[in-house]
């Protein structure tokens, strides 16, 4: 099995799990992240990795029965949290840990955690004879003194309905191309630094992964930035997120951050002149 086929049965079983009513922050916490686990433990500790594969099943099953049994009384939570992290990334060096949480975080800022507009149904157009419309004329004008029913009562139906049914929302998440290019590109960068001793390895990573990451930057801030107050943080934070999974480090240092905010100061100048342009005349 190549890491394509090992990203492939992942990306699978994420889609095939996630909850479309959900949040896609959910959805990466409750399923995409016991998945990454379980994988970056196989590509690091297990030898035949490649050879055998994973139950991607088996994953998702054991989360499930583990977050049943792991059930514990209130004000205890964090200490259960901190006791299962440190048991899912035991034999996990520190380069290797950084990596997954700057790839998962990453993930999480990839799409937008609003909700998707409603589906709205378009009124269908039904076409009537004159005969009908007279028939139905006649029996109206017979129908005057009838009662006929209040507006409120509809109302009143919405609100009783059941808060699930009115509140229950899709929200965006990964499509399977996306997920399946962001996990090949993992998978790759954990043998890769595996090979070489868990060493920093952005020098050997090939042109195009570099290429298909920065578009995946651009994409999550096309989707996160809907107003010019918003573009320097999320910039700045993704830029981030892929800088400390190419590093594998945990804190970036007061250098590489100052690169990062130069980088968006200048992408934030050129964008506000663009923007002026058309104040302009073009003989000006």
């Amino acid at each position: 099995m190549t890491t394509k086929d090992l990203a492939k049965e992942v990306a699978s079983g994420y889609i095939a799990s996630l909850e479309p009513f959900a949040p896609h922050t959910e959805n990466v916490v409750n399923y995409l992240h016991e998945l990454v686990v379980y994988t970056t433990r196989k590509i690091a500790l297990d030898d035949n990795v490649l050879d055998a594969g994973l139950n991607v099943n088996a994953v998702l099953a054991s989360n499930d029965n583990t977050q049943q049994e792991n059930e514990v009384p209130l004000g205890s939570d964090a200490i259960q949290n901190e006791n299962d992290d440190v048991t899912e990334l035991a034999g996990l060096n520190r380069r290797t840990i950084a990596t997954m949480e700057a790839f998962l975080e990453g993930c999480s800022l990839a799409i937008p955690n609003n909700p998707l507009p409603p589906l709205t149904k378009s009124p269908t157009t039904k076409h009537t004879s004159i005969r009908e419309e007279r028939r139905k004329g006649a029996s109206n004008k017979n129908k005057l003194t009838t009662r006929q029913p209040s507006p409120l009562k509809d109302l009143t139906a919405d609100n009783n309905s059941s808060p699930r049914q009115r509140q229950r929302k899709r929200y965006p998440q990964f499509h399977f191309d996306d997920i399946f290019v962001r996990l090949q590109l993992y998978c790759r960068h954990l043998t890769r630094a595996r090979e070489n001793e868990y060493r920093c390895v952005i020098h050997l990573e090939p042109a195009r992964c570099l290429s298909a990451r920065v578009d995946f930057v651009l994409r999550a801030f096309v989707a996160n930035t809907g107003c010019v107050r918003s573009v320097r943080p999320s910039l700045t934070k993704l830029t981030q997120c892929l800088t400390a999974e190419l590093l594998g480090v945990e804190v970036l240092g007061e250098e590489v951050n100052l690169l990062i905010k130069r980088l968006v100061s200048k992408y934030e100048s050129k964008t506000s002149f663009a923007s002026l342009n058309f104040l302009f005349t073009p003989e000006k």
